[in-house]
């Protein structure tokens, strides 16, 4: 039996049986869905709880429904599930919660408002809210659009303090610092800036280097009653601005105090990581395994530092024991790369399948991870066959999207990968990835050089020092003919990022401008690295059959 979570809860229900031949109708819909999720049939599983939801009158059905069809990320169902949950339980304020957050983790930014507001309206159930905030916002909401949402609702309710922080917060996270500010500052309009608006400030004062004023401004300072976890992340902010030292020392004086705790000895190993105590914070991490707390990021960091020590077989069986926890997803990949380089990519399939059957409520999510390593193996009818199962699910995730699109790419399906990326552009014209992602195809495998560098042109306005962007914007010049303004960007990008394709563009420039010995030197470097990247391999075959370049 590999899916256990929901068995207590068929338990119960099966005593329901001799009520009558409603609840025995339903008792089969329960049987029929807890059978499909332990056979791996996530979305069949989560159909029959739903469409059991349906047909009763029961609410602690339609509950269980909501809170499976939510934990398995099936935004729609689980909307659904919320709708008739809140029907049978009129004056229950979780259902509406779970439905607002479903449809805002959809993309539906308008049906997200309309859903919070039936929520916010209701003043003692604000707080609620803003609470229910914190502990589901979780993986597949797009920072911008949890700004956009909170940000039209904070402009309705701009004297609830939870809401206005919640869109001041959901704004840093989207790069609006401008927003963030305006929020913060009504927070200080209404009396209610607190220790976690003073946190925030800081954090923004910081990304605009402004450490000074962080850290001296009296207002920004936390008051007595500021929680540990509160303290923890003051702590760590001194460490994001360089301040390792004066980090530590509050990172001491808390552990002396709450020798136990898990946020400060997972605090303590991640400062004493970036101070590189390497041996120190492996200590720390472990006693942060001992303590029995966030277990998942003690057993993660560890898996890495068994790593770096090319200690494969312990790095595989630390990620392999993590089940939960904002690292699960992470380490769970890194496993399948880990199997894939000992023993190949079936193991690595098997390892991610393998998990999903055991924890069905990431089995979704990892089947991207299962698609990119058919894509890389060449089995691409398998892989779209992945995307398409997981994009008839989330029809907006652009991951997902971008995914499918290279894939598509990787068969020279070029007009069809295209089309892909022109709908993801549409669907999410303010993201970087998609823009460039576009461009630099556009770029690459088509002649359409005037769009493809006004699309990586506008991704450079968004994220100026991404590399990956910055080595688009050389290979687009390249393919113009810009050879010299190319090479400014691909050393650039580089310089940034040594990886190996962007290796193979600035050593192909080099070598068309007639530097072939520096050429030449970079290339072989590269390869030393990564011998099996695809695009180095070609682009040195290639220069070497063309033999060097005419000089003019």
């Amino acid at each position: 039996m590999k899916f256990l979570i929901y068995r207590p809860f068929a338990v119960v229900l099966a005593l329901l049986v001799c009520a009558g031949v409603g609840a025995a109708e339903r008792g089969s819909s329960l049987a029929k869905a807890e059978r499909a999720l332990t056979e791996g049939d996530y979305v069949g599983g989560v159909e029959a709880y739903v469409a059991a939801a349906s047909t009763t009158d029961n609410i602690e059905t339609a509950r269980q429904a909501t809170l499976t069809a939510y934990d398995f990320g099936f935004d729609k169902l689980a909307t659904e599930a919320a709708e008739r949950w809140s029907s049978l339980d009129d004056t229950a304020v979780k259902p509406k919660l779970y439905a607002a957050m479903a449809t805002l983790r959809s993309g539906d930014r308008k049906g997200a408002v309309r859903a919070w507001r039936t929520v916010l309206d209701t003043p003692e159930a604000a707080q609620t809210a803003c609470e229910f905030v914190e502990q589901k916002f979780v993986r597949g909401i797009r920072a911008d659009d949890a700004a956009w949402v909170f940000d039209t609702l904070a402009a309705r309710y701009r004297d609830v303090p939870c809401v206005v922080y919640r869109a001041a917060s959901a704004a840093a996270s989207a790069n609006d610092d401008e927003a963030a500010e305006r929020w913060l500052d009504r927070l200080r309009d209404i009396d209610a800036f607190d220790d976690e608006a003073r946190l925030l400030q800081i954090a923004l004062l910081i990304d605009d280097e402004e450490v000074d004023q962080a850290f001296t401004d009296e207002t920004l300072r936390l008051s007595d009653a500021a929680s540990v976890r509160q303290q923890v992340q003051l702590a760590l902010l001194n460490a994001r601005a360089e301040d390792l030292e004066n980090a530590q020392v509050m990172l001491e004086l808390l552990r002396d105090e709450h020798p136990d705790d898990a946020e400060v000895l997972e605090a303590t190993a991640l400062v004493q990581l970036q101070a590189g105590e390497i041996d120190a914070s492996r200590e720390s991490f472990l006693a942060l395994l001992d303590s029995g707390g966030k277990t998942g990021s003690a057993l993660y960091y560890l898996a890495r530092f068994a790593e770096g020590q090319r200690r494969q077989d312990q790095a595989l069986r630390l990620y392999s024991q993590i089940d939960s926890g904002e690292f699960v997803l992470d380490a769970q990949q890194r496993a399948a790369f880990l199997l894939s380089d000992r023993s190949g990519f079936i193991d690595a399939i098997d390892h991610l399948e393998g998990f999903s059957d055991r924890n069905p409520r990431y089995g979704l999510d990892l089947s991207l991870s299962r698609a990119a390593l058919y894509a890389q193996n060449e089995f691409y009818d398998q892989a779209l066959e992945l995307y398409s199962a997981y994009l008839a699910i989330r029809p907006r995730a652009e991951f997902a999207l971008l995914g499918k699109a290279d894939t598509l790419l990787r068969k020279d399906e070029i007009d069809e990968a295209v089309d892909v990326f022109r709908g993801v552009v549409k669907m999410y014209p303010e993201s970087a990835n998609a823009l460039n992602s576009l461009g630099y195809t556009l770029a690459d495998r088509t002649r359409k050089f005037r769009e493809a560098e006004k699309l990586i042109d506008k991704a450079l306005e968004l994220e100026p020092d991404n590399a990956a962007i910055i080595d688009s914007k050389g290979w687009v010049l390249f393919r113009r003919g810009k050879y010299k303004d190319a090479r400014e960007y691909l050393e650039r990008a580089y310089e940034q990022f040594p990886d190996a394709e962007v290796a193979a563009h600035l050593g192909e420039v080099m070598w068309k401008m007639g530097d072939e010995e520096a050429a030449r030197e970079l290339l072989q470097e590269a390869y030393r690295r990564d011998p099996a990247d695809p695009t180095l391999r070609e682009t040195i075959r290639r220069l070497m059959d063309e033999g060097p370049a005419t000089r003019s």
